[in-house]
């Protein structure tokens, strides 16, 4: 028999059944008796109440002080501690007690009443009804002199089995003893699951046939499959036991670099919620922090931490993580996480509108002095930052973000750091694109039909890779490498999209077949035109390397060292004959680099990187948002006169859609000639027209001059 329910976390464990002590009785809805008086009920009711409340907080107090993951549930204690210290509920307690109910039936339908009104909400707040429900259960355990709710006793391991658990009970289970937590109630978000993830307990819960196990069965509890398989076989224990040790085997790969079995980086990222937390992150192997919540900073405060106080944390933070990627979220409070000097009380509905990145730019103060201070906490370290806006809702909004973040240096990572702002941009923007369309071609190639071609553009993708490489590690040499990202690059991106279309159809007509076999045709020489861009990027870098060689071998020469070869020796020195056939040979040596490698696809792989992995994305710098292309200034003329063309066809020929003919968008142009003879294609079109006229030199040629290629 197997049971289904939800897993937490991936273990597993096998053991006997204890099921936890049966509920307390409900207590009797009859009136209370003539001679009990209310006020001796509702003291009897305060003095259970705050016998609780102490009891809850001692159970806080030691969570703090227990392990890491009990530490956790200290401030979940503290919090349900509270429910027996309300006013309101307290209040509405003595009300049914002046009703004439006893002391137990007073608690039990006052807390009921607000467990109710949780679980009408739903969701997370429906879990806490579990919460109250205990905080209720233990204030009539003790009006009734009985033994509170609580767990049971073993000298052997086991199975606990209940209906749900408490936090107080969960935080203070005996981890030598406990194998696992079997629920038939609770929920993903429950606090007996959290509380189970953060202390490493095997834990199924919202099982509900589980409320049918015996004490003393024997289960096998798999939380990865969020199963209970109940009286198992031998074989089924074999096999638990067989996960349990390859669960065991794999701690000991902490502390070694995340990565997939063919051998593809994969950084293992952290979240945490403050810096302290960074140092469990380590130990457990963490290359990085995937997401830092700022709010910690935040909460709990009538005003903001000072810039002082959150560059403190920051640096904290970053200091851990020397040349590793960490994300910083910038302050996202709202629904629930209310902050008295940032969202208004009065707000109809706090989880939508305004929120997130919306409510910092309604307090620029707030937000200026965050990223102030992770600017010099940025400065401080040599952590990768990167800094993320909550809740963006649209273009506008990243871009405002992006404009702010470079006001503060966070556009670009650190390898930029020391250019002038012209020089990052143009560099940003130029690596953006060649990434872009690298990964252009890669989709293509994967999708084309025609063997030999996707062959040849995956040499291609060889070379374009290594000249990738290359600029990734020398950032200042991309402005060099422009006309490979801006022309050869983007055109072969453009032609093999085109080619794949082209199959597409499954036309096989002859200007069909005569436009593919060009298209193939001038594929085919791409790679050599990649080799002689890379070899015109590295051109300064080689002379400066025959310069310095010309030096050393006339020092050499000097001491009575020859260096060079006989025949070389030999030949006239200091003419520019020479000059010219020596650095041919050094160019010449170069192209040996590509003809030695090995090919770039092999049979039954995929594409393959020097390093013989699976070519990564390749992201060089750091940049959240989509930067745009910037216009070439050698292109500006003849932008300029495409954009006055497309203009004027569209004013004054938007009638018929010429402006759409000249795009080349053929069946737009025949739906404007179709509805000449109304007034819309001539209004829309003039609309257009004007458009184009008023549009940014560089808006136009990343929206329509790219694309027409002309």
């Amino acid at each position: 028999m197997n049971i289904k329910g939800v897993g937490i976390g991936r273990g597993v464990a096998v053991g006997p059944v204890i099921r936890m002590a049966a509920p307390l009785p409900e207590p009797s809805d009859a009136p209370r008796a003539e001679s009990i008086s209310a006020e001796t009920e509702i003291a009897r009711v305060e003095k259970s109440l705050a016998l609780v409340n102490a009891d809850l907080n001692r159970r806080a107090e030691e969570a703090a002080n227990g392990d890491e993951g009990a530490k956790q549930a200290a401030p979940i204690l503290q919090a349900i501690a509270m429910f027996a210290s309300d006013p309101s509920l307290a209040q509405s307690i003595k009300d049914l007690i002046n009703q004439g109910k006893t002391a137990e039936r007073a608690v039990l339908e006052g807390f009921g009443a607000v467990e109710d009104m949780f679980r009408a909400i739903g969701g997370y707040q429906a879990e806490r009804a579990a919460d109250l429900h205990d905080v209720g259960q233990r204030v009539i355990a003790d009006l009734m002199g009985a033994p509170a709710p609580g767990l049971p006793v073993s000298e052997t391991p086991f199975v606990l089995v209940a209906e749900d658990l408490s936090p107080a009970d969960t935080a203070a289970l005996d981890m030598s003893k406990t194998l696992a937590i079997v629920t038939s109630q609770g929920g993903p978000t429950s606090h007996t699951a959290i509380l189970a993830r953060a202390r490493g307990i095997v834990a199924v819960v919202s099982a509900a046939e589980a409320a049918e196990l015996e004490n003393g069965t024997n289960v096998i509890v798999n939380a990865a499959k969020g199963e209970i398989v109940v009286n198992p076989s031998e074989d089924e224990i074999a096999a638990a036991e067989a996960a349990k040790s390859r669960a065991a085997a794999a701690k000991e790969l902490r502390g070694k670099p995340g990565a997939t079995k063919d051998g593809h980086l994969i950084p293992l990222l952290a979240n945490v919620g403050k810096p302290s937390d960074a140092a469990k992150a380590l130990e457990y192997g963490a290359e990085g922090v995937g997401l830092f919540r700022t709010e910690f900073l935040f909460i709990g405060n009538s005003e903001p931490p000072s810039v002082e106080e959150q560059t403190k944390a920051y640096t904290e933070l970053l200091s851990q993580f020397p040349g590793k990627k960490v994300v910083i979220r910038m302050l996202d409070a709202g629904a629930d996480k209310p902050l008295p000097f940032l969202t208004p009380e009065d707000e109809p509905n706090p989880a939508l509108g305004l929120r997130g990145l919306r409510t910092l730019r309604a307090h620029m103060d707030v937000l200026e002095g965050q990223l102030k201070a992770l600017a010099a906490a940025d400065a401080a370290t040599d952590a990768n930052l990167w800094v993320m806006a909550p809740m963006v809702a649209d273009q506008h909004e990243a871009d405002y973000f992006v404009k702010l973040g470079k006001r503060w240096g966070f556009t670009l990572a650190t390898p930029l750091k020391d250019y002038s702002a012209d020089e990052a941009e143009l560099i940003e923007t130029s690596w953006q694109k060649a990434i872009a369309d690298y990964t252009r071609v890669e989709t293509a190639r994967k999708t084309i039909r025609d063997g030999e071609l996707r062959e040849q553009l995956a040499v291609m993708q060889q070379v374009a890779s290594n000249l990738l490489d290359y600029l990734e590690k020398h950032p200042k040499a991309i402005p060099a490498a422009r006309r490979f990202i801006d022309t050869y690059q983007d055109r072969a991106a453009n032609l093999a999209e085109e080619y794949r279309e082209l199959e597409k159809t499954g036309l096989d007509t002859e200007q069909v077949a005569d436009t593919r076999a060009n298209i193939k045709e001038t594929l085919f020489s791409f790679d050599e035109a990649y080799e002689k861009e890379f070899e015109r990027v590295l051109g300064d870098k080689l002379l400066d390397m025959d310069a310095e060689l010309a030096v050393l071998q006339k020092t050499m020469a000097a001491d009575g060292i020859e260096n060079l070869p006989e025949h070389e020796a030999k030949k006239p020195s200091a003419t520019v004959q020479q000059d010219d056939e020596e650095k041919t040979t050094v160019l010449r040596d170069v192209r040996r680099l590509f003809d030695k490698k090995e090919p770039a696809v092999q049979r039954g792989t995929g594409l393959q990187n020097r390093g013989g992995r699976k070519h990564p994305r390749r992201r060089a710098f750091r940049a959240a948002e989509t930067f745009r292309i910037a216009m070439p200034e050698e292109l500006r003329g003849s932008v300029l006169k495409e954009k006055l063309i497309m203009s004027a066809l569209a004013i004054f020929g938007g009638r018929i859609g010429a402006h759409k003919f000249y795009q080349g968008k053929t069946k737009w142009g025949i739906l404007y000639l179709l509805f000449w003879w109304t007034a819309i294609p001539g209004i829309v079109g003039f609309f257009e027209g004007m458009r184009y006229l008023f549009m940014s030199m560089d808006d136009f040629y990343d929206m329509y001059y790219q694309g027409n290629r002309r």
